[in-house]
Order: C-alpha cells, then sequence, then structure tokens
C-alpha cells in the first residue's frame, strides 16, 4: 500500500517515472521492451508512419463494437494515430515511456477499461501486421 501512495503522490507532482518503474518492474522479462524491439522500430519506422490512418480507422472501427463511446467517435481515430506515430518515433528513454503512460492514463478517464490499455500495443501491433501483409 506505502508504495501505491508513493507513486500516486509522485504523479499529482507530475513525476510519471517512479509510476511506470512500477508499472514495468510487474511485466515477465520476456515481455519488456528489449533493443531488439527498437531496432525493428527504427528500421521499418516509415512503412509503419505510412499505415497510420488505415491503423487507426480499422482498429477504432473494431473497437466501435464494444459498449465503449470513446471508439464510436473521431476522437479515437485521432488518438490512436497520434499514440502509433508516438510509439513508432519515439526512443527508448524515460520521456518516451512517461508521454505514453500519459496518453493512457488519458483514455482511462476516458472509460477505457485496463484491459485495453495493456492490451493497446498488441493489438495495434497485431493489426498493423494484417494491413502490411495485405498490401504485399
Amino acid at each position: 500500500m506505502s508504495h501505491t501512495i508513493l507513486y500516486i503522490d509522485e504523479m499529482r507532482k507530475g513525476n510519471y517515472k517512479i509510476f511506470l518503474e512500477h508499472v514495468f518492474s510487474q511485466l515477465p522479462t520476456p515481455f519488456r521492451w528489449s533493443q531488439v524491439d527498437e531496432e525493428i522500430l527504427k528500421q521499418h519506422s516509415q512503412e509503419l508512419l505510412e499505415i497510420a490512418n488505415d491503423l487507426a480507422e480499422t482498429y477504432c472501427t473494431v473497437m466501435s463494437n464494444t459498449n465503449i463511446e470513446f471508439f464510436r467517435n473521431q476522437e479515437c481515430t485521432e488518438f490512436v494515430k497520434n499514440w502509433w506515430t508516438n510509439y513508432v518515433q519515439g526512443s527508448n528513454n524515460d520521456m518516451y515511456w512517461v508521454k505514453l503512460g500519459i496518453m493512457a492514463l488519458e483514455l482511462f478517464n476516458k472509460n477505457v477499461g485496463v484491459a485495453v490499455l495493456t492490451s493497446l500495443p498488441t493489438q495495434l501491433s497485431a493489426t498493423a501486421f494484417g494491413i502490411i501483409i495485405k498490401a504485399s
């Protein structure tokens, strides 16, 4: 409980790093970000950025079938496109993760559940893979 209070107090002060460190420490090692992940994003960044519009539209269309209002409007498409661009272009440093973490908290404030938030990178990556394969 004291750790939770600590990172919540720090977040209120604008220090999101301690919260993200807590979250990342909960991930099993094979699911943590690695140098290989960063290299793949750099190597394929141009084609990943080119599909941002299609990716956002596809993801939001699929998710609009849920009971979450956020996915049923243009705000979803803009958010997902912005998140994807930041994900692809960012670099693996504290500010990169803080920015993505803040974006996740923005979604949480729009009543998007934790399951969606935690699966967003995986779902977007899988959707992107499908778009790229289809275009090949």
